[in-house]
């Protein structure tokens, strides 16, 4: 089942605003995925804006409480409707009316104007040329909906090399695609990837790090650019880590060179007993 079928919510006749969903368990890692449950508080959001023109520009998440598999909620409030932009609140829970996820987005339309490309595509092999990510030492049923192939870096399971600077690359495709209307890239995809920072701080930390759980206190998605290319690169940089927390980003590239969407997060770095490992991978 695809991405946004796994999510599908229904409206609830009787609370207009609110809308009633099943959070799968084939999207964890230790607990469902902080990109994934983004995404099916914006899928419900987007059905509030009404307006296929005003597509996602942006939108932060703030996550107060874990959200299990299971019943949840989200009720959606417009807070302005405009000709170029479109802004909305969605409150996730697993009871209703409570606010386990706080989601604000800005959906807007195309308008002309000027451009600027600021930043350069990370010099890393075409996904082809990539070797298949190695086996990872524990199952983790997000990774079951994607192929990926590492680029740049290393993972946990490897050994004989030096940390180094905190910086990975990965190209990665859903094996189910997830298109919009248009053919393209559903926006709506670019959360669950982009909440793959990690491994940045992995580079760092060498193969012998302790292992540790990094689960989100918030996360930013900016779409910049459309594709209709399945393989995707998430370059990914950890610009600071202490005191239990840490904040990473990401770009995301098509193979033909597109900034398609940008990310930050700070999550709090969790010690897992030992020989267990993370959600690194």
């Amino acid at each position: 089942m695809g991405l946004l079928e796994a999510l599908a919510a229904a409206p609830d006749p009787a609370r207009p605003g609110r809308a009633h969903l099943t959070v799968p368990n084939t999207w964890d890692f230790l607990a469902p995925s902080g990109g994934v449950l983004m995404s099916a508080a914006l899928a419900v959001m987007r059905e509030a804006v009404g307006d296929p023109s005003h597509r996602l520009v942006s939108a932060q998440c703030v996550f107060a409480a874990p959200i299990l598999p299971g019943p949840a909620t989200v009720d959606v409030s417009v807070l302005r409707r405009g000709r170029g932009a479109t802004q909305v609140e969605g409150r996730m829970a697993s009871e209703p009316g409570g606010a386990d996820l706080v989601c604000l987005a800005t959906f807007g339309a195309e308008r002309s104007g000027f451009e600027v490309r600021g930043a350069a595509m990370p010099e890393v092999p075409h996904w082809r040329d990539c070797r298949v990510w190695p086996p990872r030492s524990r199952r983790f049923s997000f990774f079951e909906r994607f192929e990926d192939r590492l680029a740049l870096g290393h993972t946990l399971g490897e050994q004989g090399w030096s940390p180094g600077a905190p910086r990975y690359a990965r190209w990665i495709r859903y094996l189910e695609p997830v298109r919009g209307a248009d053919g393209g890239l559903d926006p709506l995809a670019l959360p669950p990837i982009i909440d793959l920072m990690p491994p940045a701080l992995i580079q760092a930390l060498g193969p012998d790090a302790p292992p540790f759980f990094a689960p989100s206190l918030d996360l930013t998605v900016h779409v910049l650019e459309p594709t209709d290319r399945e393989w995707l690169l998430v370059s990914g940089f950890g610009r600071w880590a202490g005191g239990g927390r840490a904040s990473c980003e990401v770009e995301i590239w098509d193979e033909d060179g597109r900034l398609v969407a940008f990310g930050t997060q700070t999550m709090i770095v969790r010690s897992l007993p030992p020989g267990a490992r993370g959600p690194g991978g």
